[in-house]
């Protein structure tokens, strides 16, 4: 990122007062500028100030982590932003290398014959090859109860697609062909960079 904001810049705040901690944080987040960041923590502290609500909150120590929540979008063909409940979709960055899990619930209908994709929180980095592989997963085709293990290769900068062997040159959804339909899931985790 080119820009270098450490733990000493908030030795100019002393004391616990929490407006201090927050002008601190708040600092950090406007020098960051960055919008894929739910959330900022110093490294050794137990609390993160959530630049999307303005709250404190309690975490785990993580030790330089950035991470939060995100809402995916699943694309078939001609059915766009699929239905779907989020039981998982978060990230964990760190040093400029994502980590993404998901787990959705289909409720709604896709197209037959088109490959499935869903979004992923960041773009990804330049350095990505459209054809590199970035994960795994498993779609849940519940009308025939059959579990599609696969990998995930990029469909855009922003999403992935599934793919296996029985896929042959193709992504799941579109070979083997079938609609993504209420009961389906999909889950996956992928890991890529971002800077």
């Amino acid at each position: 990122m080119g820009r270098n904001w450490t733990d000493k810049h908030a030795l100019g705040y002393k004391g616990t007062d929490a407006e201090a901690i927050k002008r601190t944080l708040q600092d950090l987040s406007n020098f960051l500028k960055a919008p894929f960041f739910d959330s900022i923590r110093l490294a050794g502290g137990t609390r993160t100030y959530n630049s999307a609500t303005g709250q404190f909150e309690q975490v785990a120590d993580l030790a330089g982590v950035i991470y939060g929540t995100y809402t995916p979008q699943i694309d078939q063909g001609a059915s766009s932003n699929i239905a779907k409940t989020i039981e998982t979709a978060m990230h964990v960055t760190q040093w400029g290398l994502v980590t993404v899990w998901t787990t959705l619930a289909v409720t709604a209908a896709g197209t037959a014959g088109s490959a499935i994709t869903v979004t992923v929180p960041f773009t990804r980095h330049g350095d990505h090859d459209a054809l590199d592989t970035v994960g795994d997963g498993m779609i849940y085709d519940a009308s025939t109860t059959t579990r599609y293990k696969c990998g995930l290769e990029w469909a855009s900068t922003t999403a992935v697609r599934f793919y296996s062997d029985a896929s042959g040159n193709s992504f799941i959804g579109a070979t083997p062909s079938f609609a993504l339909a209420s009961g389906d899931a999909i889950r996956f985790k992928a890991e890529y960079r971002i800077v």
